[in-house]
């Protein structure tokens, strides 16, 4: 969907901080509320697509978060290297309100992401595709929706092609979305607190 609205419309609105915050939020509500309503209308998809009920062991988890926090570390690299900073992300991150307003979405989406993309699609799609197919679907969906954010900037959309590879093997090998919550959580997390201590360290 990223990547069509990129092509009709041209870039990311370039909303400020609180307008930016609020849609997000807004979005994310609007996403679980569509959920429900799948999800009460075919109640055996609570327990089929999102399995939230199954709980992954201590390695799974570590992994996870060792998979988190290595996505981050590489996408900050990058960042460092090759970013033009001309993204719409990229800018409104020079902003301490702007940064802030990025903090609040980097760690309250994270959570509705995963029940929709590995959570509902994902268990909608492996119900008639194998595997890897479904797998390689979510992947897709999911870097073309985040394309808007980083227009102008592309050397963050491999990253998060690759991390969103990341977390649905993770969903398909564990049968869990609790991996992918917490290595999501903990890339965005790590991906904020490097953002803070650049921008600290930037102005210190």
């Amino acid at each position: 969907m990223g990547v069509v609205v990129l092509a009709i419309y041209g870039e990311e609105p370039q909303l400020g901080p609180l307008p930016l915050v609020v849609t997000s939020l807004l979005d994310g509500a609007w996403i679980v509320l569509a959920m429900a309503g799948v999800l009460f209308w075919r109640l055996g998809a609570v327990l089929g697509p999102l399995r939230l009920g199954l709980r992954p062991g201590w390695g799974t988890l570590g992994l996870a978060v060792g998979g988190g926090l290595f996505g981050a570390a590489v996408a900050t690299a990058l960042h460092e290297l090759f970013s033009t900073g001309d993204s719409y992300m990229a800018q409104l991150s020079s902003t301490a309100s702007g940064l802030l307003a990025i903090t609040v979405i980097a760690l309250a989406l994270p959570v509705v992401e995963e029940l929709y993309y590995r959570g509902l699609i994902y268990g909608a799609l492996r119900s008639r595709l194998p595997a890897a197919a479904a797998v390689a679907v979510i992947t897709v969906w999911f870097a073309a929706v985040h394309a808007t954010q980083v227009a102008g900037d592309w050397i963050a959309l491999p990253i998060i092609a690759a991390m969103g590879l990341f977390w649905t093997v993770l969903r398909a090998r564990t049968d869990s979305l609790w991996p992918g919550i917490v290595s999501h959580l903990t890339y965005n997390g790590a991906l904020v607190v490097a953002a803070w201590i650049s921008r600290a360290l930037g102005h210190a």
